[in-house]
């Protein structure tokens, strides 16, 4: 989850306290040299915590050797009290399921073919059905780094399934079934409702094509035009900006209006000197989207549509399936790239495939279940969502270095599906929410795969849960979550990255 629309904040100044703790700490200049660098770093640690908890709120650390007791190098504070993690609340949601699913269990997609066969026309209905299949895409992903498993375009491969099975013809509805999730069981509790036109916030679908959102760039033009930029959109899809160019960096700020179910215009302003902008829109008929875009690639297919004779009651019916991904191709999407719909979407895959029913309610009480066996109840891990998007979410520090030692220790004696997990979290410089983080020459000379995290971000929040791998190769569980505090988001995160530092060296 990112910090986008409906998540922006304005900050108040840092205390002189803060600033002049800034100073102190190095982070203007790197690390701290002399007597101090020669002390354990538990010692060091202690140090850090208390200036950097001069910015206010509250700042809770867990720094743990995972290759056993060393007290020298272990650091706790605060690792008790409940706070709101914002989007680092995912790795409960992927530890349950690593912890209960085999890494390649699939997820499923059908079609139905409901009708009367005709030779090779379909007397009657198509009906795309949902499973619970995360990161289904109407086309190849663009950029080769995204996790695309096999190459599919779900639409394009369900319409040649109908085609290889005899079909050239079809005379009824084109639809989808999206009755597989518990009715009314689309938003989490306790999202926002400025949220919820955002890609974040996208409605929660038993078939959620591309995410149930819709990226749109917006270049604008010396002459005063903006040129937006669109994937291919279904037919009668269309996406207007109406927003006004403004003079000056920072001046964007726009909001969107679905005048139809198939048109959304943009309204506000956009910045004249800032370049590119982007943003992700959530699809209010998730549904009609999907349906529309199959209808585009049966005839692709060379299957001819004709709204001429729907199926009659009691007809027969027949599925193709396709079966993707696996579940270890889902985590990088939920964890490095903090992907909530399809986190939304594994918390109710959970509920489903453990007999509890496919809601959010019952996958919460299956996560509930797999962290009760790592001794961790309410009063660690309170969870309203499987995103962690909700603010009814609390969560100690405790309890994300707890499910991060779980997954290493099981990780080592070989358990593939914490492996997949601990694989897909974010790393620096690579694409992920630490793409631009803990880079550059400061931080040259480490391992790679030396800082594996999941982050979190919302007003008021920042986390980071993660493994680091120190200069003499012993790794540590490092969290760090800061709640209400009065500083810029760059500055609470340089005492992140203080923190990082000093168990990295």
């Amino acid at each position: 989850m990112k910090l986008e629309r409906g998540k922006r904040a304005g900050w108040a100044a840092p205390p002189r306290a803060a600033l002049l703790a800034l100073l102190a700490a190095g982070l203007l200049g790197g690390p701290p040299a002399g007597p101090a660098a020669a002390r354990s770093v538990r010692h060091d640690l202690g140090e850090l915590w208390e200036r950097g908890s001069e910015g206010g709120g509250a700042w809770a650390v867990v720094v743990r050797p995972l290759g056993g007791p060393d007290r020298g190098r272990t650091f706790e504070a605060q690792a008790r009290a409940r706070l709101v993690v914002a989007s680092a609340a995912k790795l409960f949601t992927a530890y349950a399921a690593a912890a209960l699913l085999p890494a390649d269990t699939s997820f499923e997609t059908a079609v139905a073919l409901v009708g009367e066969r005709r030779g090779s026309t379909l007397a009657g209905d198509v009906w795309l059905v949902g499973r619970g299949a995360p990161g289904l895409r109407s086309r190849p992903a663009s950029d080769p780094r995204e996790p695309d498993p096999g190459g599919v375009a779900a639409l394009d491969s369900l319409a040649r399934a109908v085609r290889a099975a005899g079909i050239q013809a079809v005379t009824g509805y084109v639809g989808v079934d999206n009755r597989f999730y518990a009715p009314g069981d689309s938003l989490g509790r306790g999202w926002q409702w400025d949220d919820l036109p955002w890609w974040f916030a996208a409605l929660v679908t038993p078939l959620a094509l591309d995410d149930n959102a819709l990226e749109v760039h917006f270049d604008p033009q010396r002459d005063g035009r903006v040129v937006l930029t669109l994937p291919p959109l279904p037919p009668g899809w269309e996406v207007a900006c109406h927003a006004r160019l403004e003079p000056g960096p920072g001046a964007t700020d726009l909001s969107v209006d679905w005048e139809s179910p198939r048109r959304a215009v943009f309204h506000g302003r956009l910045s004249a000197a800032g370049g590119t902008h982007h943003e992700v829109i959530a699809l209010p008929q998730p549904a009609l989207y999907a349906a529309d875009g199959f209808r585009a690639a049966l005839e692709r297919a060379g299957v001819r549509l004709r709204m001429t004779e729907v199926a009659a009651p009691g007809a027969t019916r027949q599925e193709l399936r396709l079966r993707h991904p696996a579940l270890r191709d889902v985590f990088p999407p939920v964890l490095a790239r903090s992907q909530n719909n399809q986190a939304e979407m594994l918390l109710r895959d959970l509920g489903a495939a453990r007999g509890a029913g496919a809601s959010a309610a019952a996958g919460l009480e299956v996560l509930r279940g797999a962290l009760g066996a790592l001794g961790l109840d309410e009063r660690d891990v309170r969870l309203a969502d499987g995103s962690g998007l909700s603010r009814l979410n609390l969560v100690t520090a405790e309890a994300l270095a707890r499910v991060l030692e779980a997954a290493w220790r099981r990780s080592a004696v070989g358990d593939s599906g914490m492996r997949a997990l601990l694989a897909g979290l974010a790393r620096p410089g690579e694409r992920g929410s630490l793409v631009h983080r803990f880079t550059g020459a400061e931080w040259e000379g480490h391992a790679p795969g030396w800082l594996r995290a999941k982050t979190g971000s919302m007003e008021g929040v920042d986390a980071l849960a993660g493994v680091v791998t120190d200069s003499e190769g012993r790794a540590s569980v490092v969290v760090s979550v800061r709640n209400g505090f009065a500083e810029t988001r760059e500055q609470a995160r340089a005492w992140e990255e203080q923190l990082v530092r000093r168990v990295a060296r």
